[in-house]
């Protein structure tokens, strides 16, 4: 049981921390650019 809720929650904390990591880069590329 614990695998299986681990693996969902990991799947969702994946998401999140992949779109952090690209709006984190948006705005590094923001500040390169300008």
């Amino acid at each position: 049981m614990m695998t299986s809720s681990l693996r969902r929650n990991f799947r969702r904390y994946s998401l999140h921390f992949t779109m952090s990591v690209f709006g984190l880069g948006r705005i590094r590329f923001k500040v390169f650019v300008h």
